[in-house]
């Protein structure tokens, strides 16, 4: 179990910054782990805990290739360390270095075959590097992992985070939702960033179930066709565009795609709607 997560932008890449190393390291609350560390390891503990801060110090500033040398320099006598695995994996997804990403994500999956979120970072990896085999293995292991119940936590996340990549020097998070539900069933949403990490805006493969029934019973689409529309939602939800409609759903290499082509200005808005302001309420405050 992991504890001390500095959780940024949804989750989709978290950093693990207390942690057991060598049975010494400190997180939240106590060691975890101590109570099996020998006199070796706690006679290491205090070069590991420097090493392990001061990678965890250059992963926040940015600097990926670095921070992941520090890391492997742990992983060199501590190699089957999920706190050091994790983040070492973060560094290297982080800095596009997906050859040295791939082995440490699979080494954790080796760990613990049930972590659902080492599975959406191998996800994250196989999209980048294009192995389509590969992701959509991965992501039917994920899916079967969630029906299966055996993780309570995974069982009541709708999504998860399956691709980050920029566009027009935006960055953006993509999440893959496990099922289609409710009136509104999003497919896949593309979270734009601002500067600091929290979202600006997101664009949505979504579909209208009552546009979908209509359409069924109107014989425009067959009865196990679905009708999926891209939408933006701009200014917190109060801005509502359209930017292509679809027969049918789509991949997510497609959809992603479309996306791409509208950051770029390259796609029209067909429709467009402002949710009126909500009127401020009379100030009835007696004056004094």
């Amino acid at each position: 179990m992991r504890t001390g997560y500095w959780n940024l932008k949804r989750n989709c890449y978290s950093v693990l910054v207390a942690v057991a190393v060598g049975g010494s390291l400190v997180g939240a609350s106590r060691p975890v782990g101590a109570e099996q560390a020998g006199a070796t390891a706690q006679t290491q503990a205090p070069d590991n805990d420097k090493i392990f801060q001061g990678a965890n110090k250059l992963l926040e500033e940015k600097h990926y290739a670095e921070a992941l040398v520090q890391y492997k320099i742990l992983l060199a006598t501590l190699p089957d360390d999920p706190g050091v695995l994790w983040n070492a994996g973060i560094a290297a997804s982080l800095g596009k270095d997906y050859v040295a990403a791939l082995p440490l994500w699979k080494h954790l999956k080796a760990l613990d075959p049930k972590d659902a979120r080492v599975r959406a970072k191998l996800i994250q990896v196989y999209q980048a590097t294009n192995d389509h085999k590969s992701r959509a293995e991965e992501r039917k292991a994920l899916v079967d992992l969630r029906k299966s119940g055996k993780d309570a936590e995974l069982a009541k996340q709708p999504s998860f985070c399956c691709d980050m990549f920029t566009a027009k020097d935006l960055t953006v998070y993509a999440y893959d939702y496990f099922a289609l539900t409710g009136q509104f069933a999003r497919r896949y949403d593309f979270l734009i960033l601002k500067p600091d990490g929290t979202t600006d805006y997101r664009i949505t493969l979504e579909s209208d179930q009552l546009e979908t029934d209509m359409a069924r019973e109107m014989h425009e689409i067959k009865a196990t066709e679905r009708l999926f529309t891209l939408d933006g939602y701009y200014e917190q939800g109060k801005v509502h565009k359209t930017f292509a409609f679809y027969r049918s759903e789509i991949s997510y290499d497609e959809a992603k795609a479309a996306v791409v082509r509208v950051l770029e200005g390259k796609t029209k808005v067909l429709s467009s709607t402002t949710r009126p302001a909500t009127p401020k309420k009379p100030d009835n405050t007696p004056p004094r």
